[in-house]
């Protein structure tokens, strides 16, 4: 999926949505309840970087000269966990990908460089700079 992100039980669009079914993450939520992916943490059902490898293998069993194009959390905005925890596919298939939206920023850390650069490198920055990523 393009940009993951949470997913809530319920109603979607203030009421006038179709329900969105979360059950088969979590027994127990219910209307309201949001599920939150990470990287490779908390439940099985909700780490991305399974879901990431499981993907890669299907396209590269098609394709072994396939690029995977792999975007972050929170609408593509969080690679922080990848270079601890990368992903068990080949590298030299794998491209990261982050996007950057200036909404997504509060207005202090958008007014300064310095925090700004800040939550960059600790979002994806870090990749390029250690060369994890290509």
């Amino acid at each position: 999926k393009n940009e993951p992100r949470r997913a809530c039980a319920g109603r979607s669009w203030g009421g006038a949505g179709s329900l969105c079914d979360i059950s088969f993450l979590n027994v127990s939520s219910h209307s309201g309840t949001c599920m939150e992916a990470s990287w490779a943490s908390g439940p099985m059902q909700l780490q991305y970087r399974i879901a990431v490898e499981r993907a890669g293998r299907a396209i590269l069993e098609q394709n072994p000269r396939m690029l995977i194009s792999i975007c972050g959390l929170d609408y593509c905005t969080d690679l922080a966990d990848v270079a601890q925890f990368p992903p068990d596919l080949p590298r030299a298939n794998v491209v990261y990908e982050a996007h950057e939206y200036p909404w997504y920023h509060d207005p202090v850390t958008r007014r300064s460089n310095t925090l700004y650069t800040c939550k960059l490198e600790h979002q994806w920055g870090h990749l390029l700079r250690a060369g994890t990523a290509p």
